[in-house]
């Protein structure tokens, strides 16, 4: 929940305030990506109420996939302001921003920080990545399950979102 509203965040502070249109990119119904997308529009919704969600392009995770619908998008629609991408596959729609000539031009969110969503970063394809400490987690999580077993009781620890950019993101 927390990632989606972050990514609406940053969205609306990097975009004009005029109307705009975003399109959000999903996969299979996660969880993860369910309350991504929940956060993302209660912060659209009170925050920026002048940029609107234009639709959401199912994909299957995979980079060509996604490519091809979105481009197929790009054909029969206005060019979004702004793609937040709660799925995978951040290269596709990095391969459909660059097909289309919008890369760079439109503001370009996604989740988590691996060598390909760095190089998109660094390349100025892709504005910011979204991601959490996962060594921290670990190492939280094994702390939690130790103290758990020698009777204390408290709360799972929360994770911290960790937000990249061109100029942060070494792995």
């Amino acid at each position: 929940y927390a990632a989606g509203s972050v990514a609406a965040l940053l969205i609306g502070n990097g975009l004009p305030k005029e109307r705009n249109n975003i399109l959000i990119v999903m996969s299979v119904p996660f969880r993860c990506q369910q309350e991504r997308e929940m956060g993302f529009r209660r912060v659209l919704r009170s925050d920026f109420p002048y940029l609107k969600i234009e639709e959401r392009v199912i994909s299957d995770d995979r980079p060509e996939t996604t490519c091809e619908q979105l481009i197929r998008f790009f054909e029969t629609n206005d060019h979004p302001a702004a793609i937040y991408n709660v799925a995978g596959a951040n290269r596709g729609v990095a391969k459909a921003l660059e097909t289309v000539g919008k890369a760079g031009k439109t503001v370009f969110v996604g989740h988590e920080l691996t060598n390909n969503s760095r190089a998109l970063l660094e390349s100025g394809v892709m504005d910011y990545v979204i991601s959490h400490d996962f060594a921290g987690e670990l190492t939280a999580a094994v702390r939690w399950i130790r103290d758990n077993l020698n009777g204390a009781t408290a709360e799972p620890p929360h994770s911290q979102i960790l937000v990249h950019t061109r100029y942060n993101c070494g792995l």
